[in-house]
């Protein structure tokens, strides 16, 4: 069944994008956790010396689903670059498996 494996050689570029996306999806949502405590930590602070509310959280929250977004997006790519090469691969064992069967004798 090895021999019919072709994920490695068809759309490399696709399920590298895929990968790529997802990555810099995790990356964001990781940040956006990062920028929100940063928000919690100097909230009182950033409202005493400017006067405004802080501008951390807002920014954490839409990175947080822009990360989401990413990610989902990476993950469905990589998702149909998988079906596609499964379908294809079950399409070569099943070509395979009827070229090696012998005919049958029919009844007149």
């Amino acid at each position: 069944m090895a021999e019919f494996t072709t994920e490695g050689k068809r759309f490399r570029g696709l399920m590298g994008l895929g990968n790529f996306l997802n990555g810099v999806g995790v990356l964001m949502i990781g940040g956006s956790f990062l920028m929100g405590f940063r928000g919690w930590m100097q909230y009182e602070l950033t409202k005493q010396l400017l006067g405004m509310d802080n501008f951390w959280i807002p920014g954490a929250i839409m990175a947080f689903f822009f990360g989401l977004i990413l990610s989902a997006i990476g993950q469905l790519v990589s998702c149909f670059v998988s079906i596609e090469n499964n379908t294809h691969a079950t399409m070569q064992v099943q070509q395979t498996m009827l070229q090696r069967r012998q005919p049958t004798e029919t009844i007149p």
